[in-house]
């Protein structure tokens, strides 16, 4: 039993000695350029906090069509109302754009330049809210209906 302890402490001893050694072959590199030293910091200091959820970059900048949605790139009279679909839950309406491109649109989107809310959409009809600011500065809402075009004989 003491040969075992023996053996053992015998062990450890060997082992502790090779990490020295092997700590003592291993010489960190010092650099003495502080440039390089702020440069790691600074590296580290843009790191990501992995407990907290990542942010989401929002681009302030406005491409050409770039982030604002094909619907609210164009005025409401240049967008054209094709067709209603009427359901037991929602109404939907298929809008075209001067481009020729169909949107299927809901109650509660955005559409038209000017960010106006779909309100209703009704059988012939979409109800369209639009906050326009006026000649006294004072924002008021204005309603627009989209009706399907009348056709030339």
């Amino acid at each position: 039993m003491r040969s075992v302890k023996i053996q053992g402490f015998y062990l450890l001893f060997l082992f502790l000695t090779s990490l020295t050694a092997v700590s003592a072959q291993i010489k960190p590199e010092r650099n003495n350029n502080k440039e390089d030293t702020s440069m790691h910091l600074q590296n580290y200091l843009h790191l990501r906090d992995p407990f907290r959820k990542p942010m989401l970059k929002v681009s302030t900048e406005v491409t050409e069509g770039g982030s604002i949605p094909e619907l609210e790139r164009y005025p409401l009279d240049q967008l054209k109302l094709i067709g209603i679909i009427t359901g037991p839950k929602k109404n939907k309406a298929l809008l075209t754009t001067p481009n020729g491109r169909m949107h299927i649109v809901t109650e509660r989107m955005h559409v038209g330049n000017r960010r106006g809310l779909i309100k209703r959409i009704v059988p012939g009809t979409i109800l369209v809210e639009e906050k326009v600011v006026n000649l006294l500065g004072q924002e008021e809402k204005i309603e627009t209906t989209l009706e399907f075009e009348k056709e030339k004989l």
